[in-house]
């Protein structure tokens, strides 16, 4: 699922390489349903690209020819969300982050799962950063019928600047199928740089899978085809990459 879940609604998380993953991340429930928690970034956050977050030679080298990191305050920087879960209906929830994995600052984010639906799950947000001028629209749902599950999820970018704005797309869709001895099901994956040019910046990938539980874990084991941008465009050639996948998981608790 890459990130989608992250474009509805952020993780707390300061394990990321931009903000040079160092921190706390605190949690609390103060009363049934109501969750409060924040992580710390106590990192540099050298690799954003907001200016505050950057090393620039004019801003960071001080008389004695030492550099200075110049970067927000630790609370500026850092991560905080609220949620409630309201019984048999849905979780709802909002934060602020300081840093995110979409490597923007200053980014709002509400979401809103609905789960009152026995064997569907709907969750969708939306986000904007309030330095970038980048909104976002993401939603994520799972549906299971008996041995049948189907998988969606898609994200919707608005990016304005001195031009037009451009509305970016990705989107995916997993179905899967469980039989007596394994799991077998397929993968989509849609990418759009640039609505306007769909034909141009148009990726997408497909992929088969099958997957087979065993004690203390799984193996996954597929064959996936990506098709890189520009090959539907004037001139453009079809140039398929081809992976071979395998996955492995084990729990020893």
């Amino acid at each position: 699922m890459d990130d989608f879940e992250e474009t509805v609604f952020h993780r707390l998380s300061t394990a990321v390489w931009w903000s040079a993953g160092s921190g706390a991340v605190l949690a609390v429930t103060p009363i049934d349903g109501l969750f409060v928690g924040a992580a710390i970034n106590t990192g540099p956050g050298h690799g954003l690209r907001h200016p505050l977050f950057q090393y620039t030679v004019a801003e960071t080298v001080n008389e004695d020819g030492n550099y200075v990191r110049d970067v927000p305050p630790v609370l500026a920087r850092s991560q905080y969300a609220v949620g409630y879960t309201i019984p048999n209906i849905g979780l709802v929830r909002a934060g602020y982050f300081g840093t995110s994995h979409f490597g923007m600052a200053e980014y709002l984010q509400a979401a809103f799962r609905l789960t009152a639906v026995p064997n569907l799950m709907i969750d969708v947000g939306g986000g904007y950063s309030l330095d970038a001028e980048i909104a976002n629209i993401g939603l994520v749902g799972t549906y299971r019928m008996q041995a049948f599950t189907i998988g969606l999820g898609a994200g919707f970018y608005g990016i304005s600047g001195d031009d037009d704005a451009v509305m970016r797309l990705r989107a995916y869709l997993n179905p899967a199928y469980d039989l007596d001895f394994a799991t077998v099901g397929m993968g989509l994956l849609l990418n759009v740089g640039d609505l306007s040019e769909f034909a141009d910046t148009m990726t997408f990938g497909v992929g088969a899978f099958i997957m087979k539980n065993v004690s203390g874990g799984s193996i996954k084991a597929g064959v996936t085809l990506n098709v890189p941008a520009g090959f539907a465009g004037e001139g453009g050639e079809f140039k398929p990459n081809i992976a071979v996948p395998i996955e492995i998981t084990y729990s020893i608790w």
